[in-house]
Parts: structure tokens; sequence; C-alpha cells
């Protein structure tokens, strides 16, 4: 039973993020605004890729080749979602004020990476932020 209902547990955003996905589509289809619906697939698609690669990520092995590469992934799929955001935002504001959003998602996207990457986390998974030489 155990097992049932961890496969339950990682299908569970999968399917939220579909029902989800279909709901926007079809709002952005009524309008009829192609760049909407393409906003909305593909950020859902990377939001379903990054839940994905997260879940795998957390059964990995802890010193696994294939955890590092889940690693980059899940960087690259959280910066091109912050990016994606960052513009859709940025188009309803003026000039200073999306100058500034973007510098925001270039500071979260890099933040990410320096804590991913950069910094070492302890052998238990602490929130030591010792920089790793």
């Amino acid at each position: 039973m155990k097992k049932k209902s961890s496969r339950l547990r990682v299908l569970l955003p999968h399917v939220a993020c579909l029902v989800l996905a279909a709901a926007h589509l079809a709002r952005a289809a009524q309008e009829r605004e192609p760049r909407a619906v393409a906003f909305v697939a593909a950020t859902h698609g990377a939001l379903a890729l990054l839940f994905l690669c997260l879940g795998r990520h957390d059964v990995a092995a802890p010193t696994g080749e294939a955890r590092g590469r889940l690693r980059v992934l899940v960087w690259a799929l959280s910066a091109a979602l912050t990016g994606m955001f960052a513009c859709r935002v940025a188009a309803a504001m003026p000039r200073p004020l999306a100058l500034l959003v973007y510098g925001m998602a270039v500071l979260v996207a890099s933040g990410g990476f320096v804590l991913l990457f950069l910094c070492d986390a302890g052998e238990y998974g602490d929130a030591g932020l010792g920089i790793r030489t």
C-alpha cells in the first residue's frame, strides 16, 4: 500500500499541472491570442518538467552523477520560468519598472546558481553556507 501512495504523491503535481494547463490554454484560445497560448503551453510544459526533475532528484542516490545532472536541469528550468514570467510582467510596466523586474529575475537566477552549485550545504543537508573550495 505504501508504494501505491508514493506513486500517487509523485503523480499528483503532474495531474494538477495538466488540469491548470488545460484551463489556461482554453482561456487563451478563447481570447484568440497566439502569444498567450504559446506562453501558457511553454510555462506549463516547463513546470511539468521541473516537477518531474525534482521528483527524480529526490529519489536519486545522494552522490550519484545523475543527481548532479538533475540539479543542473532544475536550475535551468527554474531560471527559464523566472525569465518567462519576468518578460510577461515587464511588458505591462513602464520602462524603469520593467528594467527593475528584469534585474530582479537575473538576481534570482544568479542567487539560485550560487546556492545550488557554489555553496556547501554540509554533509547532512543543514543550512550551512560555506563556500566550496
